[in-house]
């Protein structure tokens, strides 16, 4: 059986994919023909790769990236830190009209060299101002409903709560959590230098004196030694640590490696230091063998 297509119509103007069809297409073509060719078809839509490597070069078109000028608006590239955690991986935000649209990872960074984490990959829903579902101000409960109140109410309200937790329950009342989903700010606040003096102050003078110490000369270097030594009432006792505070004051070495190596060793349950015994006169002052000059012409 032969199928013949015939048009009734005048010829109109015709695609680039129809001219193309047409020119591999007979005009009359038999059944066997006609499921081969319709099979190909098929397949065509399947595949666009399979099909784009059958089609004929004039029917491949050459693609062209859309023009960004027809967004409207500046784009800048600003290159930022992400918050997330305190590792600090570099990420370039390109920035519309002042607006953060999207990012990519920074490749010469020598933390993340042109990667994301899972957090990473989303910072900029959190990080974005500009129609964003972030709370810009704190917001209060009262009678069923949010309402707006400024920064010194709501950090006036929280802190003297805190407080009457405090004075009422003792200082281990309140308990923070921390982790990588905070930023940097947060994890910063969660083991601040007043934290340590308010720890230091509750185990024991000695403590509070070893700490104090500590935070005398550059206080963010040395946080993480008074970190260290108030976490060692965790493993030996606050008994314990305020002793070997003590023991590490009166040999005039305030570090956590002293403290630390007080409590290993058990120098801490020793007897206290016998106390100095003033010196006489020969061994004080010039030296053991030193004369005055009257003594030396008498």
């Amino acid at each position: 059986m032969i199928l013949t297509r015939k048009s009734a119509t005048a010829p109109s103007a015709q695609s680039r994919l129809a001219r193309g069809l047409a020119g591999m297409l007979a005009k009359t073509i038999d059944r066997r023909s006609f499921l081969k060719r319709s099979g190909v078809a098929v397949g065509a839509s399947a595949s666009l790769a399979t099909l784009a490597g059958q089609l004929p070069f004039n029917m491949i078109g050459r693609a062209e990236a859309a023009d960004d000028k027809s967004a409207g608006g500046k784009i800048e590239v600003k290159r930022t830190v992400c918050t997330h955690c305190s590792v600090g991986c570099a990420i370039d935000a390109v920035v519309q009209n002042g607006v953060w649209v999207r990012q990519e990872p920074v490749f010469d960074s020598p933390l993340n060299l042109g990667s994301h984490c899972a957090k990473g990959a989303a910072v900029r829903d959190h990080g974005m101002t500009e129609h964003s579902h972030r709370l810009k101000y704190p917001m209060k409960l009262e009678n069923g409903k949010y309402k707006r109140i400024t920064w010194d109410q709501a950090l006036g309200e929280i802190s003297s709560k805190m407080l009457d937790l405090r004075k009422e329950s003792g200082p281990d009342a309140l308990y923070f959590v921390g982790s990588s989903k905070h930023n940097n700010e947060q994890a910063y606040l969660m083991r601040n230098p007043q934290w340590c003096l308010a720890q230091a102050k509750s185990i024991g003078p000695a403590c509070l004196a070893l700490v104090e110490i500590l935070f005398g000369n550059r206080v963010l270097d040395h946080l993480r030694a008074a970190q260290g030594v108030i976490r060692l009432s965790d493993q030996y006792g606050r008994r314990r640590l305020e002793t070997a505070c003590a023991r590490a004051l009166s040999f005039g070495a305030p570090q956590y490696r002293t403290v630390k190596q007080i409590l290993n060793q058990g120098l801490d349950q020793q007897p206290d230091l016998i106390e100095s015994v003033e010196l006489e006169a020969p061994y004080r002052g010039g030296g053991r063998f030193s004369r005055d000059p009257s003594d030396l012409l008498h």
